[in-house]
């Protein structure tokens, strides 16, 4: 199966939102009245539906096929795609709200990744050994002595050299210092090996304020960014021969979320990307911390920013195989997913792909190190319908600092070494069945509704657009209310899926995979990505 945007494409679909070139009055792209929604949902009137009508509606017809173009907006759209409608007679709406992870769960699911193997703080990690800090001194030579010959041989407009022997010796002198100096001292006082036992934790999920109080230079990054949550962050040592880690937060503006990594050597820091994959990518998956992964390019890879030409030397993480079936590996969530209670998910989507871990020196340079692993996404299950977040991540950047509600996911990594990685992210709790069987407009309105807005959404100025979509699917996902950040509705929502790729002058600028467009299946009106309803 193909792994759909998340956190990717939602942040995608956001920005273009902003770059839009013209936004009609007539848009269908408004702000939401909850309560006029939740009375549409409830008025059984002439052209209204439910899903068992919309499934006889769309019967006669195996694909939705259309051709739209905009000139003056340079967008063009192709639409070729299978629309799929669940098996539900009937599709409610639900009030839910933002579920902090309780302790006794966090336990729960530490004991199962974890065992009993001792935990430490992970600000040991941020500890340099005179080993590490002796390849930071060789990497610093090495970069000092480029930047040398580099300013040496720069020549000015006449070609005459364009520093003077005194500019480049008390250039060099301050480089020095920052390349090599600085690390050279540092080393008179490093460790030889890293002491773990100073560093030791229970792994109890506690208070950011209790944890600032016993530590504030450890937790004082955390004490500003969440002073009101709930923080356990800690790693193994690697002496079973696995370096884990283990994390689980509460944050009232990051919403929640808990993750576990496993690897056979110890790194500080990952790249977060998937490449060459061996299945078709859709689109790129969610990663540890709510960070995208990026859609495969092949010819030039791009992760969080890092260029990865076709001559980049590429080595597989030694230790790892994954020659199980993804049917094995699907199993094995669903059996994890029973031990930790997480009973109310089902396999929405996933594949067999690499993804970046890191960067490994090759003599003079570096290959990038990859692993290679199935990516599985489980949703939440609502009366057999998955609840898939379509309609994208809300966003909000107050005085206070910025706000992401992110869709609920909880999401595998799994290869023949078993889990190595799972995620829990945004979860949710159902508090109220608004409408138990939602009146929902015609396919018919919602694609007319498709047609007249999606150009307007996907343009960006200066930019052509080409939009593909290639699925069409009915399914929940949460809107968030307008003056509240944590609460919002569970409704049916269209989701238009594909490609888009924007370009200048045939150049290509960006290119996203995803949900090209979101409509809400009772009132018709087009979705904002950014805003969450």
């Amino acid at each position: 199966m193909k792994i759909k945007t998340l956190f990717a494409g939602m942040c995608a679909a956001a920005l273009l939102l902003s770059a839009c070139q013209q936004n009609p009055e007539d848009s269908l792209v408004v702000h939401k009245n909850m309560e006029n929604l939740i009375s549409e949902a409830q008025t059984e009137s002439a052209g209204k539906t439910d899903a068992e009508a919309i499934r006889e509606e769309i019967s006669g017809s195996e694909r939705y096929q259309t051709e739209i173009e905009n000139e003056g907006l340079h967008v063009n759209v192709t639409v070729d795609a299978q629309v799929e409608v669940p098996q539900n007679g009937t599709l409610s709406v639900y009030r839910v709200r933002q579920k902090k992870l309780d302790a006794s769960f966090v336990e729960r699911v530490r004991q199962a990744l974890v065992g009993d193997e001792q935990l430490y703080d992970a600000s040991v990690l941020f500890t340099e050994t005179k080993q590490d800090i002796e390849d930071h001194i060789a990497a610093g030579r090495k970069a000092l002595q480029e930047y040398e010959a580099e300013i040496r041989s720069a020549v000015d407009e006449n070609g005459d050299p364009a520093f003077t022997e005194e500019q480049i010796e008390e250039d060099l002198e301050q480089m020095q210092w920052e390349y090599v100096g600085m690390w050279e001292e540092a080393y008179e006082t490093a460790p030889d090996t890293l002491d773990y036992g100073g560093f030791a934790i229970d792994g109890k999920l506690r208070s950011v304020g209790e944890l600032y109080a016993e530590n504030a230079e450890r937790y004082a990054y955390y004490d500003q960014l969440i002073p009101a949550g709930d923080l356990v962050q800690g790693v193994t040592d690697g002496s079973t021969g696995t370096y884990k880690a283990f994390k689980a937060m509460n944050s009232e503006n990051y919403s929640s979320w808990l993750q576990y990594t496993a690897r056979p050597d110890r790194v500080q820091y990952d790249f977060n990307g998937v490449m060459a994959p061996q299945t078709d990518l859709r689109t790129a998956g969610q990663s540890a911390f709510g960070r995208p992964l990026n859609p495969n390019q092949p010819e030039n890879f791009l992760a969080d920013g890092y260029d990865v030409g076709p001559e980049t030397e590429f080595v597989r993480l030694a230790g790892e195989d994954t020659t199980l079936s993804e049917e094995d590996a699907v199993a094995q969530a669903e059996a994890f997913l029973e031990t930790v209670g997480l009973t109310d998910f089902r396999y929405g989507e996933g594949g067999l792909y690499n993804e970046l871990a890191g960067w490994e020196t090759q003599g003079e340079s570096a290959a990038v190190v990859y692993r290679n692993y199935y990516i599985l996404h489980f949703f939440r299950d609502v009366d057999g319908v998955p609840l898939t977040q379509s309609s994208g991540t809300k966003m909000s950047v107050e005085d206070a600092g910025k706000q992401v509600w992110p869709g609920e996911v909880v999401e595998f990594k799994i290869n023949d070494s078993g889990i190595v990685a799972f995620g829990y992210y945004a979860p949710v709790e159902i508090t109220e069945t608004v409408v138990e069987g939602a009146a929902m407009k015609p396919f018919s309105e919602i694609r007319d509704t498709f047609e007249s807005m999606v150009c307007v959404v996907n343009a960006a100025e200066d930019l052509s657009t080409a939009v593909t979509v290639d699925r069409v699917c009915l399914s929940y996902s949460r809107i968030s209310e307008q003056d509240a950040f944590d609460t919002g509705l569970i409704v049916p929502v269209w989701s238009f899926e594909g490609q888009v790729k924007m370009t200048v002058e045939g150049t290509l600028i960006r290119e996203w995979k995803g949900t090209v467009l979101a409509i809400n299946a009772i009132d018709g009106s087009v979705i904002d990505s950014a805003l969450g309803y």
